[in-house]
């Protein structure tokens, strides 16, 4: 209905010129018979003749245009291939040079999409093996640490695995764009997924002083479990970056869902409606000024990808909750993919 009140309204203004250059040029032919003093039956046989034709031709040139339209608006909800031009309705002269534009732009922007896909390629290849090589002084870094025997070993290694954490999350946020092709859904406990995360950030706990309380026995949920992994790294690395002291949470509260809560310093009500986006790193980021702002945006992105509804509530002063939520009839379809 909208559609078809758009396609009059465009009628009304394509073919109103039209209509009246022919009142006005029947017009000047009554005028013309008035001042020869003509037989006005003559007058009204010409209108008789020239209206149904000039209504005619109205008609067809009508139904020829809301063809072009709706065949015009089909392509406009396709997605678009330099093939569809060959759909496009092509006839008059303006028409012919619109689709010779049209080829030659599809054909540039062909051109420059392929030039950023192979310069993005080049890109991920140069940072996975720069980060490969970076590596290599890190761990000798690592390797020289085990030997020194002074009381800042544990510190430089936290540093050091801070380093590698970094690197990971570079490598993560150049594959998060493709990365359904690295999709491998299955069954998993979440049991099992958290507690090689708590070993892997023992560390920091130990150096902080902080308590952990588990209570996720028998939690299963359809995902992939090296994604589900990332992000729960972000959250639970953020939960100790800052909390001075308390203890890290991971319970279930309803079916189907979990919820990652700390004891640490919170976050401002008006950050909390913008903790997703990209970059930003509110009030507590701003105060740390290692923070990237990519963890949480890339966590709630990863989450959206894989099925899971993710929020975040947070009071100052007393701690922030992570909840997460799915629906197993839910879980995309894409299982294939490689490790």
């Amino acid at each position: 209905m909208k559609q078809n009140k758009r396609y009059i309204l465009y009628l009304l203004r394509e073919y109103s010129w039209q209509l009246l250059l022919y009142f006005f040029v029947i017009g000047l032919i009554a005028v013309t018979f008035y001042l020869h003093n003509l037989s006005w039956e003559i007058y009204q046989d010409a209108i008789l003749f020239t209206f149904p034709i000039i209504l005619c031709l109205f008609i067809v040139k009508v139904t020829v245009d809301w063809y072009k339209h709706t065949r015009l608006q089909r392509l406009i909800q396709k997605s678009w291939q330099i093939e569809s031009l060959d759909e496009l309705p092509k006839g008059r002269l303006l028409e012919a040079d619109y689709y010779a534009l049209l080829e030659k732009l599809s054909k540039e922007m062909s051109q420059i999409s392929y030039q950023m896909t192979h310069q993005q390629k080049e890109l991920m290849n140069y940072y996975a093996m720069w980060s490969h090589q970076i590596k290599t002084p890190l761990v000798a870094l690592d390797l020289m640490i085990q030997l020194e025997d002074s009381p800042r070993k544990k510190e430089l290694k936290n540093e050091i695995f801070k380093m590698e954490q970094y690197l990971d999350m570079m490598l993560q946020y150049l594959r998060i764009q493709s990365m359904e092709n690295d999709f491998v859904f299955k069954e998993v406990s979440l049991d099992q997924v958290v507690k090689p995360i708590i070993k892997k950030f023992a560390p920091f706990f130990i150096a902080k002083d902080l308590g952990i309380d588990l209570r996720i026995e028998g939690i299963q949920l359809v995902t992939d479990e090296k994604w589900l992994s990332f992000i729960l790294e972000q959250i639970i690395f953020n939960g100790i970056k800052y909390t001075k002291n308390g203890q890290i949470t991971i319970k279930s509260e309803e079916p189907q869902t979990f919820v990652i809560c700390d004891t640490g310093q919170g976050i401002l009500p008006e950050d909390i409606p913008r903790v997703f986006e990209k970059g930003y790193t509110g009030l507590n980021g701003r105060g740390n000024q290692k923070a990237t702002g990519l963890g949480l945006y890339m966590s709630k992105e990863i989450a959206n990808r894989l099925g899971l509804e993710m929020s975040i509530t947070s009071e100052v002063g007393e701690g922030t909750q992570v909840k997460f939520g799915w629906e197993q009839a839910s879980q995309p379809e894409n299982n294939g993919g490689l490790e």
